[in-house]
């Protein structure tokens, strides 16, 4: 748990954007694309304002205010795109003032923003005592679970930014709500019909029918979210080949998939199916070598039985991974997913 801590303090980029996406259809750029943008195009030396306030700014300083008025100037009601400008301006300073960039944030900003300099120096407050709270908490806490570790996490960010909290994290709060349901699920002694159904209801219920719509949504993460889950993995190891084919077409079905993305996802299958039926057959005769032979002996049959199953190319990757000790057919297969 401690550990985990440890990861959101790797950088204050990271420490306010654990798992955040953007709050609208409308505010599709993320922290790091933000970042990245900002840091390569703060590079020019002229000047870019020859009037006004900003015109008094070094030129460097002069194009970052350039940038971020022209991609947030206008969304900064939004507490979630102050955060990334507050982001912005950090990593920019870090970079060109390393000894004393805490000093500046709060003037950059309210050079660039003169009108919203008082939303932003109060989220600009609120950021620095999470932060200060992250590193505090590192040494001086420990939690009995991974569930208290986030309500604590969870009433220090409504403490110190309100409502706010859930609009700043909101991808990471609908996260949390679906991987809830999933635990469920998986506890859940329900037909493997009805958990697809529950899981379906849970995507719509967090994310609106977005959830179900392939060009807006990730279907491969979310069902191989739900096809890992070991009840899920259960149920379908238990179904014949032809129940798989139904249970797996009908989860995709309820993620939204059309008729010729299943058929190609069906495909797959079948050949996942054919690989692991070989892979069970390798197996078991090569446990049969090992009892009668050793040595070269033994190398030389397996490579031969390896190239017989799988073709020589296939055969020598397989070689290759259980040089290093990795054996893959060993493992279940997760049907649906390899």
């Amino acid at each position: 748990m401690a550990a985990s801590i440890v990861l959101m303090l790797a950088s204050i980029g990271v420490l306010l954007s654990l798992a955040v996406k953007t709050p609208s259809n409308q505010q599709q750029e993320t922290s790091s694309s933000v970042q990245q943008s900002t840091s390569a195009e703060v590079k020019v030396s002229a000047p870019i304002f020859t009037s006004g306030p900003l015109s008094k700014l070094p030129a460097e300083e002069q194009q970052l205010a350039k940038v971020l008025l022209e991609r947030f100037g206008k969304k900064l009601n939004h507490p979630y795109w102050r955060i990334r400008v507050i982001e912005s301006v950090i990593k920019f300073l870090q970079k060109k003032y390393p000894n004393d960039w805490q000093l500046r944030v709060r003037e950059l900003l309210t050079h660039i923003f003169p009108e919203q300099k008082d939303l932003l120096l109060s989220s600009l407050e609120s950021y620095n005592r999470y932060n200060d709270w992250l590193k505090m908490s590192q040494n001086t806490m420990t939690y009995s679970s991974k569930e208290e570790q986030l309500r604590a996490i969870w009433d220090k960010r409504v403490q110190l930014f309100g409502e706010d909290a859930y609009l700043i994290w909101e991808q990471q709060f609908k996260q949390e709500k679906v991987e809830k349901s999933l635990a469920t699920i998986n506890q859940s002694t329900q037909p493997l019909e009805q958990k697809i159904k529950a899981y379906s209801q849970t995507l719509t219920e967090v994310y609106g029918q977005e959830a179900l719509d392939p060009n807006q949504s990730h279907p491969v993460q979310l069902m191989e979210g739900f096809l890992k889950l070991d009840s899920v993995q259960e149920d379908l190891h238990k179904q014949d080949l032809g129940q798989q084919k139904q249970s797996l077409r009908q989860l995709r079905t309820a993620l939204g998939l059309k008729e010729d993305a299943i058929q190609r996802l069906e495909a797959l299958d079948d050949k996942r199916a054919e690989r692991f039926s070989a892979g069970e057959q390798y197996m078991t005769q090569r446990a049969a070598l090992e009892k009668q032979l050793t040595g070269q002996s033994l190398e030389l049959q397996v490579q031969a039985l390896q190239n017989r199953l799988f073709g020589a190319d296939e055969a020598q990757f397989i070689r290759n991974e259980e040089a290093s000790g990795y054996f893959r057919y060993k493992e279940k297969q997760v049907i649906g997913v390899n």
